[in-house]
């Protein structure tokens, strides 16, 4: 009976159908269309997209009018195909398929400009050595859409313009002109989607990539000489203004005097945040810090954005430390701070502030606590590195110089203030903090220049020392106590096994220490490279700060750490560690690996000595490579997302 009713519904229906002429050009077509249109849709569904492909194959070709997600969900399943498909010439039948399905598509259902746009996007994806069809595809779409364009068109139709650039089938001045056109789409839409956080955020990627791709080949040379010619038709354009500045600040091409005669042409006919920080930065370079202060701190009040405020704040800071007003310049990075309270940079500044005052002995009464304003020198300076690891390379140079200045215990002794104790350093920068004193090594300490140790020390990815009887000489040679006992410069370790190299380790520094558990540490960072047997390169490792425990034969590397394999997988983390007795790398924070073909987001790794085999403990998330710095369209699309249809 359900056969029989079935029968009669799908006859009813291409009757109905039929007189519509959208399911075929006879009844039987239609009832074929409705047939694979009904099984097609159930494996759709099901994510089955191998039994799905045939009857959607037949109902394409019955009745390709029937319905608009025979194209949206067509165009799904032959992405997946082509993300999975290996052989290249099953690939580019299946890529073929999807361009004429695209034309298809707007034989039936029109919207010319953005089913081009989504097209073209697939041509840059999926053939890439063909960027001029590709290009002239998404020109037609953007010249049909405009401000309606979807993001990863514009990224797509930009990119394809510079790399014509870059193979010089195009003139330069074309990207310029294109980058002026492309840029009024991205302020359209993000002007219009203030209130959207998933469309501002995916504009957002659309203008940083464009302005990454810009920069790469507009230099102050090329981009001024544009400009200066378009002055005299857009000097009252202010969007154009802003523009040019924003662009002329990232090349820095402040010292230039256009800039300074754009950024008063801009301050004139809209006083603004840009015009002012520009009209700024021109007399900080000029040495009138006098003048420059008062149009940062006009910048700062005027400005829309944070990046500008921290920007306007950080100006202000530097040319009031130039002045020597050190208060002004903690006063400037605490604003700045207050937006960002990740921003290391204005922890060292107040810092280098603090050592100033310190060298000037401005604070303090006694030699003791004069010097002991370092101490909060060295606050600031581990403040900025723990908020922000960016700048840890800065901080920790800063810290070396600044503890080296703390003062001696004798010193501190003598005005009864006691190691460890709490202290308020006074004046104007009034802040507690913790007593410090430098304590000199009872041995002498020796510094070895330019050294080369052979067959001493065993590194695996990380600096580890093995081979016990190695181990005692090394040992022995260094037994001192305290403060480093050896202090190596520019300093080379090689370790030979059976004659063969096995890992060579450089470091721009390297220091010593002895005692009951000695250590060394790579102040300085250090980039170790091991071998296989055949003596090719099996990995590399760098980083901006080491430390081993020879007793325990556990290395940690910290800050910018970085592992390349054979394969040239990238490990990218903040802190690595190397268990000799072990055999393995592992690390509890958070990691990035890159592959050719992906990469992989996480917090934990385990992996063995070489990086040959890893796995990561919680995996964030995973995106392709050649799409992981790009802003794109999404790969799904219904009928009810919102586009236009």
């Amino acid at each position: 009976m359900k056969t029989i009713l079935l029968t009669i519904a799908l006859g009813m229906l291409s009757m109905s159908v039929f007189a519509q002429g959208k399911f075929g050009a006879t009844p039987e077509d239609s009832t074929e269309c409705v047939k694979n249109l009904s099984l097609y849709i159930e494996f759709y569904k099901q994510k089955n997209y191998a039994d799905a492909i045939g009857p959607w194959r037949e109902a394409v070709k019955i009745c390709p009018a029937s319905r608009k997600s025979l194209y949206i969900n067509g165009s799904k399943m032959l992405k997946d195909f082509l993300k999975k498909e290996e052989d290249e010439a099953k690939k580019m039948e299946l890529y073929k398929e999807l361009m004429n399905l695209y034309d298809t598509r707007v034989v039936h259902f029109q919207q010319r400009g953005y089913v081009r746009g989504r097209q073209g996007a697939d041509m840059m994806k999926y053939d890439k050595k063909n960027i001029r069809p590709a290009h002239d595809t998404l020109k037609v779409a953007f010249d049909l859409q405009g401000n309606k364009s979807e993001p990863g068109a514009v990224v797509y139709y930009f990119r394809s313009m510079f790399l014509l650039v870059r193979k010089k089938e195009e003139p330069e001045e074309k990207l310029f002109s294109l980058y002026d056109d492309v840029m009024k789409v991205v302020k359209f839409n993000l002007d219009k989607n203030k209130e959207n956080e998933k469309a501002t955020k995916g504009w957002t990627q659309v203008e940083t990539n464009i302005n990454q791709m810009f920069e790469k080949v507009a230099t102050c040379e090329q981009m001024i000489p544009l400009f200066s010619k378009q002055f005299e038709a857009e000097k009252d354009n202010v969007d154009k203004l802003k523009q040019w500045l924003k662009l002329m600040d990232k090349r820095d091409c402040s010292d230039d005097p256009f800039y300074l005669k754009v950024a008063i042409r801009l301050n004139e006919l809209e006083p603004s945040a840009e015009g002012a920080y520009a009209i700024g930065t021109s007399q900080s370079k000029e040495k009138k810090c006098g003048e420059a202060v008062k149009k940062f701190s006009q910048a700062y009040e005027l400005a829309e954005d944070d990046e500008m405020k921290v920007r306007a704040a950080m100006a202000a800071a530097k040319c009031y430390f130039n002045l020597r007003q050190l208060s002004s310049v903690r006063a400037w990075c605490n604003k700045a701070l207050a937006v960002n309270a990740s921003l290391g940079e204005a922890h060292i500044l107040i810092g280098d502030a603090y050592s100033a005052s310190a060298k000037n002995s401005e604070c303090g009464d006694n030699e003791c606590t004069k010097k002991g304003v370092y101490w909060v020198a060295v606050d600031r300076y581990q403040k900025a590195k723990s908020v922000d690891p960016s700048v840890a390379e800065t901080a920790n140079k800063r810290i070396a110089q600044a503890s080296g200045q703390f003062p001696k215990q004798s010193d501190c002794f003598f005005h009864s203030i006691a190691e460890g104790s709490s202290y308020t350093v006074g004046c104007w920068i009034n802040e507690t903090t913790t007593v410090r004193v430098i304590q000199y090594p009872s041995a002498c300490m020796s510094r070895i220049s330019k050294m080369t140790f052979i067959s001493i020390l065993a590194l695996g990815v990380g600096m580890l020392f093995s081979c016990s009887n190695d181990l005692d000489k090394v040992k022995q040679l260094t037994s001192r106590t305290i403060l480093p006992n050896e202090t190596v410069e520019d300093a080379v370790f090689v370790y030979t096994d059976s004659a063969r190299l096995r890992f060579r380790l450089t470091a721009p520094r390297l220091e010593r220490y002895g005692g009951d558990k000695p250590y060394v540490i790579f102040p300085d960072g250090v980039k170790v490279i091991s071998y296989n047997k055949e003596g090719g390169e099996e990995s590399t490792l760098t980083s901006r700060y080491a430390i081993n425990y020879e007793a325990t034969g556990i290395m940690e590397a910290k800050n910018d750490v970085v592992v390349v394999n054979k394969k040239g997988e990238t490990l990218n983390t903040e802190h690595l560690i190397w268990d000799e007795k072990e055999e393995k790398i592992y690390s509890e924070d958070f990691v990035k690996i890159t592959t050719e073909d992906d990469v992989v987001y996480g917090d934990g790794l385990e992996a063995n000595k070489d990086f040959s085999r890893y796995r990561i403990q919680n995996i964030r998330g995973k995106i392709s490579a050649e799409e992981s710095g790009e802003a794109g369209e999404s790969d799904t699309e219904t009928e009810t997302n919102g586009l236009t249809q």
